[in-house]
């Protein structure tokens, strides 16, 4: 069954059900177009007769769906997944398709990818070049708005940071000062050290170096979005795999579902004059790489 269309708007399951409007919402959602009248008709029989899970799973078995399916999977996908920056709901999208997906977290061996049709996961550039593929993605994110999600998500209960983490529950002008290098390396030039990964030298004794490296490998990308406006970014992917559809995105990430008073998700934290300076700082190159690519 798709995983997003169990996220569907709650009025599907309250007391009152309204099946036209959950098959509207079934086959955009797995077919990529609306129903005919006809469709309706049959489907809320279905529907009524056996059950709401059922006709998901016939339809999925649909000469239609099918046919989607194989064209997703008759294409190699490569995405980049940035850290907080729409990447789960990307891989969401597919997941509706196939389960030929692999997401490795490098470094991890490509050998377990040779049969998948996309592969998702957070790595760099050493890992990208050590295959071929068809197209390849990413999504960037304004720096500082990334930095402050991504702060967020880790000190919350959905994260799967080690409880006992050392920078876990530091305040936030502690934490984007922290010198533990797991934090440094997610948010000190993050977009330069993630594409120049492959080279041994301090990043800091080759920072122009590694910033020029860095937007040559960003334009190899076949695609580049920008999280805070997705529709030219998927309608450009929809042209280039040849979707019938513009692919819409299903946003699964709990975490924009947290507001600030949720006592299981941190607030949104205060960006005073010295933490916007730090930030700045840390954000310059990123900003660069950013500006160069979004909406691109």
């Amino acid at each position: 069954m798709s995983l997003s269309f169990l996220q569907m708007p709650k009025k599907l399951i309250e007391n009152v059900f309204f099946p036209e409007y959950a098959i509207h919402c079934i086959y955009n959602d797995l077919l990529l177009r609306p129903p005919t009248k006809s469709d309706i008709s049959f489907w809320k029989h279905i529907i009524y007769s056996y059950g709401l899970c059922f006709a998901i799973n016939e339809i999925q078995k649909s000469d239609e769906f099918l046919a989607l399916s194989a064209h997703v999977e008759s294409n190699k996908i490569l995405f980049m997944h940035i850290p907080k920056a729409a990447g789960s709901s990307f891989r969401t999208y597919f997941s509706k398709f196939t389960n030929k997906i692999y997401i490795p977290h490098a470094p991890q061996n490509f050998v377990s990818a040779d049969k998948a049709c996309l592969v998702a996961g957070h790595f760099g550039y050493s890992f990208i070049k050590s295959a071929s593929f068809a197209y390849s993605f990413t999504i960037l994110r304004d720096p500082i708005e990334r930095i402050i999600s991504l702060y967020r998500f880790g000190n919350s209960n959905l994260s799967n940071w080690h409880e006992q983490d050392p920078v876990r529950h530091l305040n936030f002008s502690q934490w984007i000062s922290s010198d533990n290098p797991d934090v440094k390396g997610q948010i000190d030039s993050f977009y330069v050290r993630i594409m120049t990964d492959d080279l041994a030298e301090p990043f800091e004794n080759r920072v122009a170096h590694s910033f020029a490296l860095a937007l040559k490998r960003f334009s190899e990308f076949s695609l580049i979005g920008d999280q805070s406006d997705l529709m030219p970014f998927l309608e450009e992917i929809s042209a280039l795999i040849g979707m019938p559809s513009v692919i819409k995105l299903p946003f699964d990430n709990s975490s924009t579902t947290h507001s600030k008073n949720d006592i299981n998700y941190p607030a949104r934290p205060k960006l005073t004059p010295e933490i916007i300076t730090q930030l700045k700082r840390l954000t310059l190159l990123d900003y660069e790489i950013y500006n160069r690519f979004k909406n691109k």
